[in-house]
């Protein structure tokens, strides 16, 4: 009997084990699976992320630079004739030389390409040395210039009146 009890033991034992295993190693082992898989989706997800965060970091870069070249290219042709601005462009220009602007003219036409261009004539007094540079200013001023003609006349020994033509463009 006591033989027959430690075997039945024995086999309550085993089935315990088996019913212990089944009942809780086997779910846990289901839920270890499942939280495998689910950290490998997170761990794809971070990657997609991280892969969207790099790009619209490109991107953003690229919308500053372009905002920038779009600031620039309103500068030179901006909306609209924008004339107290060339006014205040051409006076500064002017008076960094020492050149006297007597008069500005404005008349708006279209161009070949049908943008709108404002035919400008100013007239200027000052020293023939600094006409150059003065051209040389007009070509790297902010608003698009185009100097189509010029003429010098006497005005003194020191000075000359200076007759320009020009075109400025906007949208």
């Amino acid at each position: 009997m006591n033989q027959t009890r430690t075997s039945l033991v024995s086999v309550l034992l085993a089935l315990g084990i088996l019913l212990a295993f089944y009942l809780w190693i086997l779910p846990t082992n289901a839920r270890i699976q499942a939280l495998k898989i689910q950290r490998d989706q997170v761990i794809s997800e971070r990657q997609a992320a991280e892969t969207s965060y790099a790009t619209l970091q490109t991107l953003s870069a690229d919308l500053s630079q372009s905002q920038s070249i779009q600031d620039d290219l309103l500068k030179a042709v901006p909306v609209g004739y924008s004339q107290d601005s060339l006014i205040s462009e051409l006076f500064s220009l002017a008076q960094n030389l020492k050149f006297s602007l007597s008069t500005v003219s404005f008349s708006p036409s279209t161009g070949e390409t049908g943008a709108g261009v404002l035919q400008i004539s100013a007239s200027l007094q000052g020293s023939e040395d600094d006409l150059i540079t003065f051209i040389r200013r007009i070509e790297e001023a902010d608003r698009l210039l185009d100097l189509k003609s010029f003429s010098v006349q006497d005005f003194s020994a020191t000075e000359v009146i200076f007759n320009l033509s020009l075109e400025a463009y906007y949208q």
